[in-house]
């Protein structure tokens, strides 16, 4: 698991910044999930995210399973 920490904190040190500007300016009424899938970097967040492969992936299908919300990522069921 030391792995998968280790590749993913360069990616979230560059994206979640960027990603809580946008999300500061949601307006009221829309659906925090759709404002970000409106993010203009949205699509390149999610495939640099598919490029680091493995871990971070399977952590993304394991919220989806238990959270109900579709993440477009594969879960194990």
């Amino acid at each position: 698991m030391r792995h998968g920490r280790t590749s993913v904190r360069p990616f979230l040190g560059r994206r979640h910044p960027a990603l809580g500007v946008h999300e500061s300016g949601r307006p009221e009424g829309v659906p925090p999930l759709h404002h970000e899938q409106a993010w203009v970097l949205a699509a390149e967040l999610r495939a640099e995210l598919a490029a680091l492969g493995g871990p971070p992936n399977a952590i993304v299908a394991e919220l989806s399973e238990i959270s109900g919300a579709d993440f477009g990522v594969p879960t194990a069921s």
